[in-house]
């Protein structure tokens, strides 16, 4: 089962990936209880309202799935990661819990610009182990933050500056595990349009060791 979910509103400047977990349907319906809640949220003139209205939205599906959860006795938790992007004229706003991510393809430069919520993130940043053993430790599943895991979600929020040709990729850690980080970001620099590069994308992360749903949005700012 598919627990990956996606939206993509170019009229509206706003895209997110979700990754759920969970297990039966649970993550599954999580994920999509995410996506649903952003594709209701309606486009504002001012930036700040908009971001508003978008965090508004995550924290109401963080509210359905923990209620969701209670009526279910408890039993059955139900969470998702997501990267949210909202596009203005000179930005984007960004935010993002768990491990999905969003990366920034500019000037020969491919940089990740979420830190992942994940136990082997805090390893890394401890110094215990590095970036490269990150990829492949056993318990890098393990996420410290989601939508629906716990009553008080906490997210992250940051903005970035863009430019015209800038791409930026969002997409669950189904893609970014599948290839070693430098190919990831050798795809992003490849000069070619958004299509073109998100084919290239999925046509080498299919023939890699893909074990994971996988789901990714690659946008070019105009």
């Amino acid at each position: 089962m598919n627990e990956d979910s996606v939206l993509d509103r170019p009229e509206a400047s706003l895209w997110a990936v979700a990754d759920g977990m969970g297990g039966h349907d649970a993550g599954d319906v999580a994920s999509q209880t995410v996506v649903r809640r952003l594709s209701e949220v309606k486009p504002l003139p001012d930036a700040p309202s908009y971001v508003d209205a978008i965090e508004d939205a995550l924290m109401d599906a963080n509210r359905y799935l923990r209620q969701r959860a209670s009526d279910a006795g408890g039993g059955r938790m139900s969470g998702t990661t997501v990267v949210a992007a909202a596009g203005f004229s000179t930005h984007i706003v960004y935010m993002w819990a768990g491990d999905s991510r969003l990366y920034l393809a500019r000037d020969g430069k491919c940089m990740q610009l979420t830190r992942d919520h994940s136990y082997v993130q805090a390893l890394v940043e401890q110094g215990q182990i590095t970036e490269e053993e990150a990829q492949i430790h056993p318990q890098s599943n393990i996420i410290m933050r989601a939508i629906g895991a716990q009553d008080d979600i906490f997210f992250e929020c940051d903005m970035v500056r863009i430019r015209e040709g800038d791409l930026v990729l969002l997409c669950t850690d189904g893609v970014y595990r599948s290839i070693e980080p430098q190919e990831l970001r050798d795809i992003m620099l490849t000069g070619g349009d958004e299509k073109t590069v998100a084919a290239l994308l999925q046509k080498r992360v299919l023939e890699g060791d893909a074990r994971d749903n996988l789901s990714a949005l690659v946008i070019r700012a105009a």
